[in-house]
């Protein structure tokens, strides 16, 4: 999945994010990382976010693009 499309996923209804390139680490549930914790993850930044700079992996066969 290529930077910057606006996405949704299933586990966050209506919430929209975007999917990111950025060399910053990313959140899974437990511990912020600069490598994907399993194959197939992307970065997102989820829009609601409390912190605008937070970035979290999510696998990119779980996100649907917004059109």
């Amino acid at each position: 999945m290529k930077a910057r499309p606006l996405v949704t996923h299933p586990d966050r209804g209506a919430e929209l994010g975007t999917v990111s390139a950025a060399g910053r680490p990313a959140w899974t549930p437990n511990d912020l990382t600069t490598e994907p914790p399993d194959t197939g993850m992307v970065k997102v930044h989820w829009h609601d976010s409390f912190d605008p700079e937070s970035l979290y992996w999510e696998y990119a066969q779980e996100l649907q693009t917004v059109r």
